[in-house]
């Protein structure tokens, strides 16, 4: 009964914090609070990836630490600021460098509560071309992103799901971006006390086959949460060859008002 209840607590005072995992692609349907800000730092090895050119094969991609600043503006709305900061790549050449990453912002809006139906929410964004191609940690391109969100809690049980454009520059494509669909099913279940675990099937796909941007990847984790605070830890594994054979990711986080 007492884990009963501190679950119970950990559901009703910090939904953003036991539905929405850092290391998911899928983005949560949880929108924060006005006036509340959540800090994440998270670093990811991936094995056996593309790298984040877009174009060399890589040996290991190691993103990270990195920052990710999301604000609730309220009502139904919040904004987003992802950061890398640095990334490690070594290419199967042999070949091994280190660069600062791309500058993310985003935008997320409810536009239909849930209620017998799923929520409904748009996020919208844009990647800077900060990380430079040369050193296989960026196109020097900048990527826009159109998604539709929806959600339904059932329980313990949390579901959410992602379908949208995305318009991704790559260094081969001189005359434009390459508009890509993309795709992300997750859910989060409250297991027992304060640990949250999550599944996801994600992936992007270009209109050809063997697009170096087409992704598809099954990742799962579990989260410990105590009060404000968030410790994670996923692992993923990729289901075509541009997705990494193995990655393992670990974050931390911290919620608090700012008002």
């Amino acid at each position: 009964m007492k884990g009963i209840k501190i679950l119970l607590g950990v559901i009703l005072c910090w939904p953003h914090l036991a539905l929405a995992q850092a290391f998911l692609n899928t983005t949560s349907d949880q929108i924060l609070k006005r006036g509340n800000m959540s800090a994440t730092l998270k670093s990811s090895f991936l094995k056996n990836t593309i790298a984040p050119d877009y174009i060399h094969s890589a040996d290991h991609v190691i993103y990270g630490p990195s920052a990710y600043l999301t604000l609730g503006l309220g009502p139904g709305s919040e904004f987003e600021i992802d950061w890398d900061m640095m990334r490690f790549i070594k290419v199967h050449q042999g070949k091994s460098t280190a660069d600062v990453s791309d500058i993310s912002f985003f935008t997320k809006i409810r536009l239909l509560e849930e209620n017998i139906f799923p929520s409904f929410s748009i996020r919208v964004g844009a990647k800077l071309p900060n990380a430079s191609n040369e050193t296989y940690a960026g196109t020097d391109k900048t990527d826009i992103f159109m998604y539709s969100i929806f959600g339904k809690q059932f329980e313990k049980l949390h579901l959410f799901t992602n379908l949208g454009l995305e318009l991704l520059g790559h260094p081969d494509n001189l005359h434009g971006q390459n508009d890509v669909f993309g795709y992300g099913v997750a859910c989060s279940y409250a297991l027992r006390d304060q640990w949250i675990g999550s599944f996801e099937f994600w992936g992007r796909r270009d209109t050809h086959w063997d697009s170096p941007l087409n992704q598809a990847l099954l990742k799962e984790g579990i989260s410990f949460i105590e009060n404000s605070w968030k410790l994670e830890i996923g692992m993923s594994q990729g289901l075509i060859s541009q997705s990494e054979s193995f990655g393992v990711t670990g974050a931390i986080t911290k919620t608090f008002s700012i008002l």
